[in-house]
């Protein structure tokens, strides 16, 4: 099924003191976090081999965790204090000052829509990545030229195994089709416990 689309991109904190193996996670209210431009995820698997008889017996290739990229248009003070642990502070008057610290950046769930065709119909894919965690790996800044240069920013992570249910299983993401964009919106938003109007 081809992708034709990706938008809303949704996370939200994981409240750690809740955090109890195989039971779901709780998440705080969490915030959009950028306009989409893309979603990039990588499986990181267990390439571990056996032999018997001089030959490839077993193979064990599951997943062990995951990088996460995620390319938007800005994203905004708000969004960086929710994601990367960037700290605000009013030491100076009342401007708000957003400051990056060595703090490390919280645990969070991500969640965003993906568009697809599937024999002349659209599907709307809503992914919830369970529990992964951001890191600041760098800015760039270009001028503006004779011609608008459209700036991207990107945000990199590891996506990690949750324990949360009774099955013991790692959970790494969630993917759920909807026939309509407005339902996977209302999914992701629900999740990331986020109140807004429904978009179609």
């Amino acid at each position: 099924m081809p992708k034709v689309g990706m938008k809303h991109v949704v996370a939200a904190p994981i409240d750690i003191d809740k955090e109890v193996s195989g039971q779901p996670l709780t998440y705080l209210p969490g915030l959009i976090a950028t306009r989409a431009v893309s979603a990039d995820l990588t499986y990181t698997r267990d390439e571990n081999e056996y032999y018997a008889d001089d030959v490839l017996s077993e193979s064990d290739n599951s997943a062990t965790g995951g990088d996460v990229s995620i390319a938007g248009s800005e994203f905004l003070p708000e969004a960086r204090v929710a994601l990367f642990n960037v700290r605000k502070i009013t030491n100076e008057g009342d401007v708000p000052i957003y400051r990056t610290t060595s703090v490390p950046a919280p645990q969070i769930g991500l969640g965003y829509m993906t568009t697809l065709i599937y024999k002349g119909k659209y599907m709307y894919i809503a992914n919830w990545i369970h529990k992964m965690q951001f890191a600041l790996s760098g800015e760039s800044a270009r001028t503006k030229g004779a011609t608008i240069d459209w700036q991207n920013e990107t945000a990199t992570g590891k996506m990690m195994a949750a324990i949360i249910d009774a099955s013991g299983e790692p959970a790494f993401k969630d993917e759920v089709v909807f026939e309509k964009a407005g339902d996977a919106i209302a999914w992701l938003n629900n999740k990331a416990h986020i109140t807004q109007t429904v978009e179609e």
